[in-house]
């Protein structure tokens, strides 16, 4: 059985909470047991980037570390 992944879904039009939220739980994995280390911050507003973009983003994360 493998260990659980935690995850966070956030959603909404308030930047500042969403911010405030997504710092919390890197807070939160950082500090925690079973403690990740420092974690990547990477910030894009959907208006702001391509959907081919994004995808590459994410399917290369595990290839470059710092959590993403």
């Amino acid at each position: 059985m493998s260990p659980a992944v935690p995850i966070a879904y956030l959603y909404g039009d308030d930047d500042f909470g969403l911010d405030r939220g997504a710092a919390d739980v890197a807070a939160t994995l950082e500090t925690g047991a079973g403690s990740l280390g420092p974690l990547e911050h990477w910030r894009v507003r959907g208006d702001e980037i391509d959907q081919a973009a994004l995808a590459e983003r994410v399917a290369t994360a595990p290839l470059f570390g710092g959590g993403t």
